[in-house]
């Protein structure tokens, strides 16, 4: 849609959205924390743009409970990946590919049942992961 600036924290007021693709625009600044306060969000997909801040450290602990994709790659973010991200346990697909990353990778990430697709590499972590045979690791 070719929209610029920073995202908005007021962005999660919208308690009832069910998807947020903001893909493929010029965003930069920080991810505002209140996205994670989505309660009804399945998808939230912000793919190719310039944020860069880190993930909370408790983004899936509150109220990300339907979430099944979640699409930041191609960005500026870094840090280290929250343990956290266990606790979105419908997630189905992971895409953090392309940031500056670093750290170990959480060993929680293989409590993800229903975890289908990761992507998380060309970003500086290291670390070991057991995840089920029918996901698809890059």
């Amino acid at each position: 849609m070719g929209l610029v600036g920073t995202i908005p924290p007021e962005i999660g007021n919208i308690s009832s959205l069910v998807s947020l693709d903001m893909s493929d625009n010029s965003f930069h600044g920080p991810l505002p924390v209140s996205i994670f306060n989505m309660s009804n969000l399945e998808v939230l997909s912000l793919r190719n743009n310039s944020l860069s801040s880190s993930l909370p450290l408790d983004m899936c602990i509150h109220n990300l409970d339907r979430l099944k994709i979640l699409r930041i790659s191609y960005n500026k973010m870094y840090g280290n990946l929250p343990s956290s991200l266990e606790q979105c346990s419908q997630l189905e697909y992971l895409s953090l590919y392309n940031n500056k990353f670093d750290g170990i990778v959480p060993r929680e990430l293989g409590n993800l049942t229903k975890l289908q697709t990761l992507y998380i590499d060309a970003n500086k972590l290291t670390g070991n992961l057991i995840l089920s045979p029918w996901t698809i690791v890059k």
